[in-house]
């Protein structure tokens, strides 16, 4: 019985570098000379990713920025509890606030997190490692299909300054992996197609699964197969196409069939994010297709703009008016639609590969174009993380375009130019790549960047006081959210945050005034419920009980439910128990630990309750929180006061050796001398109750 030979995937190599081609030309079956120029295919693909890592040098010095502290500050995050929110609860999880179901990317951020906390070397080095990873894949697969100047695109895909915001911005790993997975199920797929077996297949549809649970931007890759197919495969009645040697006819309906779980997989992560887009209460809906047409036709526009010439490269765009009157608007997405159908019509002069190139660069690009608002759209149309995997298809053609401009010239000026044209990269992308990462060096350098490009951006200006609060600059914060309000004076988040920081000053008075503008701005919102939160508790300051009351109460109504109401409830809690309302403020300590059972910052409320049990003389009850408040939090210093409360009620009910125990600990945390001091005078105590209590028995 004969047995069928199995076929190989055709090896793609790079022909770009003179001694490889050489190489390869003149001598195939020269095993040594074949082993030189595989090593220096690979020292090429060496000297990529450190160029990579010289460009991103800037990042590793540097500290999280914006939505960072979304899995650096959060306590319950790196326990076993924070994992499974990601995935089964992500409303009540870090990612409570994105558009989309992203758990892949934050479960790494949480393994990161148990191996080096908080320090932000770790996390720049694993994104600047995953950008290697898929610059050097962009070069693989661009190969592979053939293209002409595969390394040129992979140098300006590694390299060009417009990636930096996904490189050296550690939340924007979404880019990065949903990239990395998205190259990779691309890879398998074309394996499938040659080998024409399942499991290259199952491979790439799982790949495909990583990608979208990374970001959701990756749910038009399936389309993109097919134009792939239609580019490089034999569709019946494409008697002009460029098949791979070897590979075998497929037919539509096998074409078909093998695309069916990608789809299932994009349509299932297309309607969740589009889902959870709606929930965001800051969605700006808009009213026409047209205003969206046009949205649309400008971006497409603005990401070519900025991969031909990257200047002006800043996190915030300002947004442009969009005027669906005014017909000039239209020329936007009129010219974008007339380039892809002359690209279309020419293919069979120029070749399917620019009109594949540009397909994929608009098919990658369109979930973030404005056909569909997202939350995104309430302070800027663009972004420029959005082109980071789409800019492949824009490189890839602008290469090959240079690649057969040069294949003009005889084979020595060839070599030469291209080399040229590739140092010319080099030189141009490394020091702008790194200049343009060095902004990301902390929140006031980015966004005193960004202010430089866009003035009036209300978000920098909020994002750069709230960077002077927390670094105790309260004069600058000041100065900075006061600008923001004359830009624009009905902001909440900008009145909530200078509320801050005059609450943080001393200048009650004036904190109060601006969580109540901040409440009337936007009084249903969920995030309002902050601001009745820290308006509570200035109240409950100034002796207004009642009206403080009311405040946590409506807190609490704003998000019921969520973990982050947690807080409220404890706040209210403390009230109640100043007021001797013992029975309510238990029920509130109670809810706040069910809330959030694992975050250590929930000791307080176990700290409280079990005072409050103990109050009421429950000593057992009293005991056990008192125990789990230390368990939270064991080894800080403000776990000296649940030891030496836990200690007084071992003292009363005879448990000396405990109790004894209990006040030692106490005692080994505890820095404040007067509190030390009253924790030996209860020792000494302890030992006298002890003998009196032993001379009696006897």
């Amino acid at each position: 019985m004969s047995r069928r030979k199995s076929r190989s995937v055709p090896r793609a190599r790079d022909t770009t570098l003179r001694c490889v081609a050489d190489a390869i030309a003149t001598s195939r079956s020269d095993h040594s000379l074949w082993l030189s120029a595989r090593s220096f295919i690979l020292s090429g693909r060496t000297l990529l990713v450190v160029l990579i890592f010289v460009a991103y040098l800037p990042v590793f010095q540097a500290e999280f920025v914006w939505d960072d502290d979304r899995f650096s500050s959060e306590g319950d995050f790196p326990t076993l509890e924070g994992l499974r929110s990601l995935w089964f609860a992500p409303q009540h999880s870090v990612m409570r606030s994105e558009s989309g179901y992203w758990p892949l990317t934050y479960s790494t951020f949480w393994i990161e997190r148990r191996i080096w906390g908080v320090h932000p070397l770790g996390y720049h080095l694993a994104n600047v490692a995953i950008h290697s990873a898929n610059s050097l894949l962009v070069w693989h697969l661009l190969a592979l299909l053939q293209v002409p100047g595969a390394v040129l695109a992979a140098l300006l895909f590694a390299l060009h300054p417009t990636r930096a915001e996904s490189v050296a911005w550690v939340i924007e790993r979404k880019d990065l992996l949903s990239a990395l997975f998205s190259l990779a199920s691309f890879r398998f797929y074309i394996v499938f197609h040659h080998r024409r077996c399942w499991r290259p297949l199952a491979l790439s549809v799982l790949f495909f699964l990583c990608a979208m649970l990374s970001k959701s931007v990756a749910l038009t890759l399936p389309v993109f197969f097919i134009v792939w197919f239609w580019w490089k495969g034999r569709l019946p009645a494409d008697s002009d196409s460029a098949a791979y040697p070897g590979t075998p006819r497929q037919s539509n309906i096998h074409l078909l069939a093998s695309l069916i779980p990608f789809f299932v997989v994009s349509g299932v992560f297309g309607f969740l994010g589009l889902w959870l887009t709606r929930r965001q209460e800051n969605l700006i809906p808009y009213t026409t297709v047209a205003e969206r047409l046009i949205i649309a036709g400008r971006s497409f526009w603005f990401y070519v703009a900025k991969t031909v010439w990257p200047s002006n490269l800043i996190p915030i765009y300002p947004k442009w008016p969009v005027e669906p009157h005014a017909y000039t608007q239209y020329l936007f997405p009129l010219l974008a639609g007339m380039l892809l159908i002359g690209l279309f019509i020419a293919r069979r002069r120029i070749g399917r590969g620019s009109f594949a190139a540009m397909a994929f660069f608009g098919l990658t690009l369109s979930p973030t174009l404005g056909l569909i608002p997202f939350p995104l759209h309430e302070y800027s149309y663009v972004a420029l993380r959005y082109g980071y995997l789409a800019s492949a298809g824009l490189f890839a053609l602008l290469s090959a375009v240079i690649w057969r401009f040069l294949r003009g010239l005889d084979e020595r000026r060839r070599h030469t130019a291209q080399h040229l044209t590739l140092g010319c990269a080099i030189v141009l992308c490394v020091p702008l790549t790194w200049h343009h990462a060095s902004q990301y060096h902390n929140m006031e350098t980015l966004f005193k960047h960004c202010l430089r490009g866009n003035p009036n951006s209300l978000v920098a200006h909020n994002q750069l006081g709230i960077y002077y609060s927390v670094s105790n600059q309260s004069d600058k914060a000041v100065e900075t959210f006061k600008k923001a309000l004359s830009i624009d004076p009905h902001s909440p988040d900008i009145h909530y945050n200078l509320a801050l920081v005059f609450s943080n000053r001393g200048e009650l008075e004036a904190a109060v005034d601006h969580y109540e503008k901040a409440i009337a701005l936007r009084p249903e919102h969920s995030a309002t419920a902050d601001t009745h939160n820290n308006l509570a508790r200035l109240l409950q300051q100034k002796g207004r009980r009642e009206e403080a009351r009311v405040h946590f109460e409506r807190a609490i109504a704003l998000r019921c439910g969520d973990p982050e109401s947690a807080w409220a409830h404890i706040n209210l809690a403390n009230l109640l128990w100043s007021e001797n309302q013992f029975h309510d403020a238990e029920s509130h300590y109670r809810i706040a630990i069910d809330l959030k059972p694992s975050d250590p910052e929930i000791a307080e409320a176990h700290r409280n309750l079990a005072s409050v049990l103990a109050t009421q003389q429950r000593f057992n009850e009293a005991k056990e929180h008192y125990t789990r408040a230390i368990a939270m939090k064991p080894a800080a210093e403000e776990s000296a006061v649940p030891y030496t409360m836990l200690a007084d009620i071992q003292s009363l009910q005879g448990q000396w050796h405990e109790a004894e125990a209990s006040y030692r600990a106490a005692l080994s945390l505890c820095r404040d001398p007067a509190k030390r001091r009253s924790i030996e005078q209860s020792l000494r105590d302890l030992a006298a109750r002890r003998t009196d209590g032993e001379q009696g028995n006897e």
